[in-house]
């Protein structure tokens, strides 16, 4: 979940501010790229989720990610703004293809006793040891340049995430409907 969370926070929350001081974008056009971005993410997570039923969770998350792997140039170092934003829009649509099967990922994952603990403390966790990213990357652009820390940053996360989702394990299709004996009981003699 650290690395899910670099992803995500290390490819939006800065990218604004990117656009306006290392691109010279105004505010309003940076605004409306964010709303295109945001769109083609909310249909990235629709599509790599229902992809994720027909392929599996792992191999959706890793398509997912190499959508966001081959948008970086385009994202980062785009030398106009139609290629800003259609990397932007591409990365985006890779970076929440693979969270929406997160939900589903985590809770297959999780043994049947801490279902309702598991996913919510790894998320938990997960974001307090990924809260540094905007200063990580911050630092960074001050050595290698915004784009470049930007992008550097990514490549790195999406690759260690995609090595870890690649080795990991899956339980596609779990059934979370399983009666115990004793419950069946309770509710007969109620």
């Amino acid at each position: 979940m650290t690395l899910m969370m670099f992803l995500a926070h290390g490819t939006q929350d800065l990218y604004p501010d990117f656009l306006k001081s290392a691109r010279g974008l105004r505010g309003a056009v940076v605004s409306y790229i964010a709303i295109l971005y945001n769109i083609a993410s909310v249909l990235g997570a629709i599509i790599f989720g229902h992809l994720s039923e027909r392929i599996g969770r792992r191999y959706s998350i890793l398509g997912a990610l190499t959508l966001s792997l081959v948008a970086i140039p385009a994202w980062a170092f785009g030398a106009s703004l139609p290629i800003l934003i259609a990397g932007a829009c591409l990365l985006q649509a890779g970076v929440q293809g693979a969270w929406g099967i997160i939900p589903a990922h985590l809770n297959e994952l999780s043994p049947d006793s801490a279902r309702g603990l598991i996913p919510g403390l790894a998320y938990q966790l997960g974001i307090l040891f990924a809260a540094r990213t905007n200063s990580i990357e911050y630092r960074l652009s001050s050595s290698v340049g915004y784009a470049w820390a930007l992008a550097a940053f990514e490549i790195a996360n999406i690759l260690i995430l995609g090595t870890v989702v690649a080795l990991g394990s899956e339980r596609k299709g779990k059934s979370f409907l399983r009666e115990e004996v004793g419950a069946r009981e309770n509710i007969a003699s109620a």
